[in-house]
């Protein structure tokens, strides 16, 4: 009577909206995401034949206990930390919100589960303190591979710029105000393909300008081309880990945390609104931003120093 093409299946549906999604990277998702589906799915797979001893169920066989077990499987076999189980969690709920407008699904599996389930813990970011930066823009190294490396991600901390975005940095990108300073005016690569697409806005300071004349005319071929000339991300992150070991900067030092050491040490310590923080970052609410606000605590700092005048 109920033929398995007429029934609604868990798995059966994923796969078909994966593969559909799949030829829609470059315009609407990001590999990363793309990936992110398939490790859910696969998880999902290995759950439901455990639990259920079945290769797929359909969308009302769906209970609690089975996302308990769900949940548990991405714990300790997967072992995701709790921001990244939220987001598998996200992407089954969106396969759920599907079903559920389909008539697919009634009663809803993640009832009560919610709180637990999507939670996000708040994180740290890695960003150089004013005096770890110092040491490495004095730092000079005897060899061209690391000196490149370390202009390029100073350029970032004075920047805010991403890996891709300063890649991707070509001469278009540039402009002077009516005061003849030069601006970066650049749509963030990473989120170009959205509908509202952010798009960085930032004063390029003294020592930034240094850099990019440094570099002005290393591609005669292409004057028109990227201002710089980047390595891979990660041969960046390899040669990072030498400039910390040489700087005496103990911390794991990547491209990205150049941009967390402008959100925080380069602007917000220096009394920046948040607000221009955030249009220079190209961040599409101050939402994202203060999280690194939070870091910094200045306000905090600040009345604490009157406290200080009082016990003086």
């Amino acid at each position: 009577l109920f033929s398995k093409e007429e029934r609604h299946l868990v798995l059966q549906t994923m796969r078909k909206c994966i593969d559909d999604w799949t030829s829609l990277i470059g315009t609407e998702y990001q590999p990363s995401t793309i990936s992110r589906y398939n490790n859910c799915y696969e998880s999902l797979q290995t759950v439901i034949k455990d639990f259920y001893k079945k290769e797929d169920i359909t969308f009302h066989e769906l209970s609690g206990e089975f996302i308990d077990r769900f949940e548990m499987h991405l714990r300790t076999v997967r072992k995701l930390s709790q921001n990244t189980l939220t987001k598998y969690m996200s992407c089954f709920r969106k396969f759920l919100g599907l079903a559920r407008e389909n008539g697919w699904l009634e009663l809803d599996p993640l009832a009560g589960k919610r709180k637990r389930l999507f939670r996000k813990e708040e994180t740290c970011p890695t960003f150089l303190t004013l005096e770890e930066l110092k040491r490495i823009m004095e730092k000079d190294f005897s060899t061209t591979r690391l000196n490149t490396v370390k202009d390029f991600f100073l350029f970032c901390c004075l920047t805010g710029l991403s890996y891709i975005d300063v890649k991707t940095l070509c001469p278009a990108h540039l402009y002077k105000d009516n005061e003849g300073k030069l601006w970066i005016h650049k749509a963030r690569v990473k989120i170009i393909t959205h509908k509202e697409s952010c798009t960085c806005n930032v004063p390029l300071l003294e020592p930034a300008l240094v850099i990019l004349e440094k570099y002005k005319n290393w591609n005669p071929e292409d004057p028109e081309g990227p201002c710089f000339p980047i390595p891979s991300n990660q041969k960046m992150n390899e040669f990072l880990k030498e400039i910390a070991t040489l700087c005496r900067v103990n911390k794991r030092l990547t491209v990205h945390v150049a941009r967390h050491t402008f959100a925080t040490t380069v602007t917000l310590a220096n009394d920046v609104a948040l607000q221009n923080v955030s249009k220079m970052l190209g961040h599409s609410s101050t939402r994202m931003t203060q999280h690194y606000a939070r870091v910094l605590d200045n306000s905090i700092m600040k009345d604490m120093q009157d406290v200080a005048r009082v016990f003086g």
